[in-house]
């Protein structure tokens, strides 16, 4: 496959060498916490700048469809392509590659070729270790090299990887909506109060009778109870099996190996498959319980490492659905958090005797009749999503350095 220079193709462009003041509104300058490791836009980590302010910082770089924008120093290897209508500035540490012509290389093409593991080792290997933070030449950037098939097959390479990022895209705001949804009647029912009484009005609005928890510091319905969630649900710690056991690859009878690092993103650890592992399946309900205590995942399929824990429901009253809810609920991440002990690497065993719910048990076997369907439709798209991303994944290197061929 022949390959091009790319200040040949395109303009190298960076960004400001210092920080304007931010504001609260205003045109977006956009900096490193503002793309996601992945290689997304991530909006809500945007800042921004007053009008005046923007007319003086766009005027060394403003930002125009299908740039590529990467990090130069500091966090290096983070790639993004500028969306239309993205109006804002390049802010410090950020460069961007502007494609001269559009016929030669494709700016999408170009954006995925830059997450290639391939390209991402070179960069590694061209690192200028400074004082403070590392960082690679943009002088030099111009002169680096990629892999150019025809304009055609460029095309063709990226719109099978778009299609694949649009579908993930596309399921990660529908479960947004659904967990929107399931926590706003999570919300209303066990934190409102309001669930239908009897005849069917919300219960707290309509005047039912609240008492105090001295337990829970907040008034909760008459003739509920205060339930410890260790009564209610088992926390099925993990099996910890020694770095030496792990694989970056699978094989027969090896399993995916999930530690707190994984919960969100893809596991490329494997260990083979044993009696004693902690399997789970993607409706398991998983929390990180050492390190970054408190984080939900969903979606896993494989064995846990000892730092996560299987929560279930063995009271036979409840099911994941509620689980999940539990567990998003900021009162029990809270609770999780200020009961968890260690001075370097926290270890959240101890906060199971902490954590507890108002409980009824009628009004929450009504609630799961409403949660359980929205529950499994986000599982189902959690799951999808992970096939995705691996295929995804899988598919990149080798539709980049041809070992996938495309024909023109």
């Amino acid at each position: 496959m022949p390959s091009i220079r790319i200040g040949d193709v395109a303009q190298i462009i960076d960004g400001a060498h210092a920080t304007p003041k931010k504001t609260k509104s205003g045109k977006v300058y956009l900096g490193i916490r503002a793309i996601s490791s992945d290689g997304k836009i991530a909006p809500e980590n945007f800042d921004y700048l007053s009008d005046e302010d923007f007319t003086k910082w766009s005027k060394r770089t403003s930002l125009q469809k299908d740039d590529v924008v990467f990090s130069y120093e500091a966090t290096l290897n983070r790639y993004a392509l500028i969306p239309k209508g993205l109006i804002g500035c390049l802010g410090r540490r950020l460069a961007i590659v502007r494609i001269k012509d559009k016929e030669v290389i494709d700016p999408k093409w170009l954006y995925y070729y830059f997450q290639t593991q391939s390209w991402q080792a070179f960069i590694e290997n061209n690192i200028f270790t400074g004082s403070t933070v590392n960082r690679i030449s943009i002088d030099e950037f111009p002169n680096y090299t990629v892999l150019a098939p025809s304009i055609s097959t460029q095309k063709i390479i990226a719109g099978l990887l778009s299609l694949l990022d649009e579908k993930i895209e596309l399921n990660n705001k529908i479960n947004a909506e659904l967990e929107s949804t399931a926590r706003a009647l999570y919300n209303h029912w066990f934190v409102q109060f309001d669930f239908p009484d009897e005849s069917g009005r919300p219960y707290k609005t309509a005047g039912g009778a609240m008492v105090y928890s001295e337990e829970l510091k907040r008034e909760i319905p008459t003739r509920w109870t205060v339930e410890k969630l260790r009564d209610l649900l088992e926390f099925n710690k993990g099996t910890e099996v020694g770095s030496d056991a792990y694989g970056d690859s699978p094989k027969e009878d090896s399993v995916r190996f999930y530690r707190v690092g994984d919960i969100n993103s893809v596991c490329t650890t494997y260990v083979d498959k044993s009696s004693a592992l902690n399997i789970v399946k993607p409706s398991d309900v998983i929390v990180t319980f050492d390190g970054t205590v408190g984080k939900l995942g969903l979606g896993l399929d494989g064995a846990i490492s000892s730092g996560l824990r299987k929560i279930y429901d063995k009271s036979g009253i409840i099911d994941n659905s509620f689980v999940w809810l539990l567990f998003l609920d900021p009162r029990t991440k809270n609770t999780i958090e200020k009961y968890a002990t260690g001075s370097v690497l926290l270890h959240a065993s101890s906060s199971i005797n902490y954590l507890n719910t108002p409980f009824n048990k009628e009004v929450v076997m009504r609630f799961k009749e409403l949660a359980k369907p929205i529950f499994e439709q986000y599982v189902n798209n959690k799951a999808e999503v992970v096939r995705l991303v691996r295929l995804r994944d899988f598919l990149l290197p080798m539709l980049m350095n041809g070992q996938a061929i495309i024909k023109d």
